[in-house]
């Protein structure tokens, strides 16, 4: 089946995409015209999140919400998820933000470049608490910050001191992180502790270190209770500042990303999962961390259709399987790394069949399922889900309806795997913090995934011109026009700005509003979907004079089945480029296998320097390269692999995004050493 009719094409007839004289006079491509968009505005203009929260809980209000293993000790859980419903969070919020304003837990502080405002912070791991305290503070305008667990020192004082953060909320499982933290850095402002003790197991000693710091300590669960004073709190507004969530990029600090009200209920409303069709019954399970915005807008959209959530209840390395089979999720959230671990799993189990009936069943039902899906656009097979991959599934839950991957791209290889195991479409979305999650959203039907797929509601885009790099809006592709281009957008759902730095939001925007995210992208023939081809700010021009992009080539060298993560490394005083790459390791002990060198049981980190390995490795490489028609300066001929995970080396943004000046610091020796060879 190739590709579809465009009057029956999955983008075309949703979005109407003109080029009319004065974007091209601009050098853009826009996918909505003028009238159109200002009605779009014009809709979420008086929009607040929190109103259709309220909405939300006044309708479901005896259905279940919020789901817990409750804490047994420190490593343990209740082998049983419990839920709060609609009713019993809405009024849990409701009493929380009414005791902090009563004990002016978050006083009104000024701020140079943002006038008056309430923050409170949020240090903790995903859980009930946390969405509870994060809906308080918007039934009371308050600010919420969220920390990423796995922050550095310099990262977390800048954040703390730049938001003036005076009360701080805390997971049992950060407290001894926090104290660490606040004996070796100077905080300026925290003098409040709020202790997070009604679904997580609290350590006796807790408060008492926490008050032997000087802190005033208060508890969840306390301040849950019904208040016993009557005061009336300040629903928030649609420009009120919904929660301030710090982006971790390239910069050497990170910048705080601004959201109002009116973001969050452009996101939520307008996402494009109407595919999807969410129902009551639906479970999500939370254990992407609640910092990043794709988990908060998940959670937030999940509770505005009467939907069912349950929390991570421990470690994700060993808890995540049992959560799963308890849980029972059928809308997974994923990122690559999590799917890669499944697809681990899987073939780990698959490895250890010893019948050989049994293993040729299965050979077959895994070639006649990529049959299908690569012929058939199929992920569904009538005799072998049934047969073999119920199995498979009932290993995560055996619920799951479909995937939806964040923060970055799928190697083929991958998707296709993940797609022929769970039985499951792949849902692709492409977003960033500062567009408050995902804007660009794939369709169920692309069972391809050729594409990112087309904006939601609230967003529109353009792609403007990049003479140097030979992209533009006038580009055609296999005779059919294929417009490329910087990927700009616009619309309610955008940012307000960068906390307290007025001069990084300038870069961002044009004189016309418009952000520019630095990403290249086509449009699809066609199809109309949008592919993310290139990064615009990593550029690297080679001694020779040759431009080549770092970030285009790891994401097409990423597609080999052997690779994890790869860091490709040039400079103007060197004539070609280098890679640094942590393998996928199930693939290559099979590549090992393949080729008599090793077994199940051989450790494949001491094989890393065969050089039969490197050959294959490389042949590999070469492939990848015929087939993206890669110039002599864009092709891989000396590299090496690495044990270092380069997301356990904080080489990784939160989008699992290469941070380019990291990976050359810390892989420094790593790289002169390939220019030696």
């Amino acid at each position: 089946m190739g590709c579809l009719p465009i009057t029956n094409s999955y983008y075309y007839n949703k979005y109407e995409y003109s080029q009319d004289q004065e974007s091209k006079k601009t050098g853009a491509f826009i996918n909505c015209k003028v009238d159109t968009f200002n009605s779009i505005l014009e809709k979420y203009n008086n929009k607040a999140y929190i109103q259709d929260l309220v909405n939300s809980f006044n309708k479901n209000f005896s259905r279940k919400c919020l789901g817990y293993r409750e804490g047994l000790d420190q490593n343990k859980a209740e082998e049983k998820y419990k839920f709060l419903t609609y009713g019993q969070v809405a009024t849990m919020a409701r009493n929380m933000s009414t005791n902090m304003l009563d004990k002016n837990l978050t006083p009104i502080q000024r701020y140079e470049e943002e006038g008056d405002l309430k923050i409170l912070g949020i240090f903790s791991k995903n859980c009930v608490e946390w969405v509870v305290t994060d809906i308080s503070c918007q039934f009371n305008n308050v600010a919420t910050v969220p920390f990423y667990t796995n922050i550095t020192d310099d990262y977390f004082q800048h954040i703390c001191n730049q938001s003036k953060i005076v009360t701080v909320c805390l997971s049992p499982d950060k407290i001894n992180n926090f104290i660490d933290l606040h004996k070796k850095l100077k905080l300026n402002y925290i003098v409040n502790v709020i202790i997070y003790d009604l679904t997580l197991f609290l350590p006796k000693t807790a408060k008492r270190d926490l008050e032997m710091m000087g802190f005033d300590v208060y508890s969840f669960f306390d301040l849950i209770r019904p208040p016993k004073l009557n005061l009336e709190p300040s629903l928030s507004q649609p420009d009120s500042l919904a929660t301030i969530c710090y982006s971790f990029g390239t910069s050497s600090l990170p910048k705080g990303v601004k959201i109002t009200q009116r973001n969050l209920s452009a996101s939520t409303l307008s996402i494009n999962f109407t595919e999807i069709k969410l129902l009551h019954s639906d479970r999500h399970y939370s254990y992407l961390p609640l910092a990043n915005i794709n988990e908060r807008i998940a959670i937030l959209t999940f509770m505005l259709n009467g939907a069912k959530i349950g929390f991570i209840s421990g470690d994700v390395k060993n808890c995540l399987l049992e959560d799963l089979q308890l849980l029972k999720p059928t809308v997974f959230l994923a990122v690559p790394k999590v799917l890669s671990q499944f697809r681990e799993e899987i073939w780990d189990d698959f490895t250890k069949i010893t019948d050989e009936y049994k293993k040729k069943i299965l050979e077959k039902a895994i070639n006649i399922k990529r049959e299908k899906l690569e012929n058939e656009l199929t992920v569904k097979h009538v005799v072998y889900d049934n047969l073999i991959f119920r199995i498979v599934q009932n290993k995560f839950g055996g619920n799951i309806r479909v995937i939806i991957n964040v923060t970055a791209p799928l190697p083929k290889y991958l998707a296709d795997d993940i797609k022929i195991f769970f039985s499951a479409p792949i849902i692709l979305a492409y977003g960033m913090t500062e567009t408050t999650g995902p804007v660009i959203v794939s369709n169920k039907a692309d069972i391809k995934n050729d594409s990112v797929g087309a904006c939601i509601e609230s967003c529109i885009l353009k792609f403007t011109d990049i003479p140097e790099m030979n992209y533009s809006n006038e580009t055609i592709l296999n005779e059919w026009p294929s417009p490329s281009g910087e990927i700009c957008l616009k619309g309610p759902m955008l940012f307000k700005g960068y906390f307290q730095n007025p001069d990084e939001t300038q870069k961002c925007f044009d004189g016309d509003g418009w952000l520019h995210t630095g990403d290249i992208g086509r449009i699809i023939p066609l199809t109309r979907g949008l592919k993310i081809i290139d990064r615009k700010t990593e550029i690297i021009k080679l001694s020779q004079g040759q431009y080549i992009s770092p970030a285009k080539l790891e994401d097409l060298y990423s597609k080999s089945k052997y690779i994890t993560y790869i860091g490709i490394y040039g400079s103007s005083d060197r004539s070609y480029i280098v890679a640094v790459i942590y393998p996928n390791k199930i693939n290559v002990r099979a590549l090992l296998k393949s080729i008599s060198k090793g077994d199940d049981d051989t450790d494949i980190e001491t094989l890393y320097e065969d050089v039969d390995l490197k050959e294959k490795l490389k042949n590999d490489l070469d492939n990848i390269a015929e087939e993206n028609n890669f110039n002599i300066s864009e092709r891989i001929n000396y590299f090496m692999l690495t044990n270092r995970d380069f997301l356990e080396e904080a080489c990784l943004n939160s989008n699992l995004k290469l941070i380019r000046k990291e990976f050359e610091l810390k892989f420094a020796s790593e790289i002169e050493s390939l220019y030696k060879l």
